[in-house]
């Protein structure tokens, strides 16, 4: 812990973040370090995503007057630099991807997507699937674009691409701390799994 701490120092950064195991037998150890716990990371599955899924795309998601200008779609590459303009926005360190990762996510992910309105990238989700497990890596909505339903459809579109991938079971990792999404993903079908992990700040 001390010479990454000291590697940051070099490296010019603020702070150092940490996820660990939430039964505390890190934490006297962390405390020594100048660690302290800031939050925890959760697991949520959902079993039912065939019939779940189906249910949520027959429910409108859009109530602003613009709704026939979003739409969903396939992400490509050339998304990065607007995809990365939605991250910064959604999400404060050290969830914020750099501009490396998300160019790395749009590569990687088995599944992408894209929100649009009109020409503009408003949101976007990824994900991965391995085996008959998918886990979603990444549902961001641009803080402007917030309120009109956006998130549900984009997890609603998300689980769909997800079983069309052969999915039988989704998994995500929202923040103890983001009660909105957790709120969205609950009521969505999604459920408790295992322990959580703790999140550690050394400013």
């Amino acid at each position: 812990l001390r010479a990454a701490a000291q590697l940051a120092q070099d490296g010019g950064m603020n702070g150092l973040w940490l996820l660990g195991d939430a039964g505390g037998w890190l934490d006297p150890y962390l405390r020594d370090e100048g660690y302290r716990a800031v939050d925890e990371v959760i697991t949520l599955e959902h079993l039912s995503a065939r019939a779940r899924s189906s249910r949520m795309t027959k429910t409108p998601w859009v109530t602003s007057p613009d709704a026939q200008r979003m739409r969903i779609r396939p992400a490509a590459q050339g998304d990065a630099e607007g995809v990365q303009s939605v991250d910064s926005r959604a999400f404060l360190d050290p969830w914020r991807y750099a501009p490396a990762t998300v160019t790395r996510e749009l590569a990687t992910a088995s599944v992408a997507r894209i929100a649009q309105d009109g020409e503009r990238v408003v949101g976007y989700a990824s994900a991965v699937v391995r085996e008959e497990g998918g886990h979603i890596n990444r549902i961001a909505v641009d803080p402007a674009a917030q309120g009109r339903g956006l998130g549900k459809a984009l997890l609603a579109d998300m689980i769909d691409q997800l079983v069309l991938r052969g999915a039988s079971r989704i998994t995500l990792n929202p923040q103890r701390s983001n009660v909105i999404s957790q709120r969205l993903y609950r009521s969505s079908g999604f459920r408790g799994l295992g322990a959580p992990l703790k999140v550690y700040h050394r400013p």
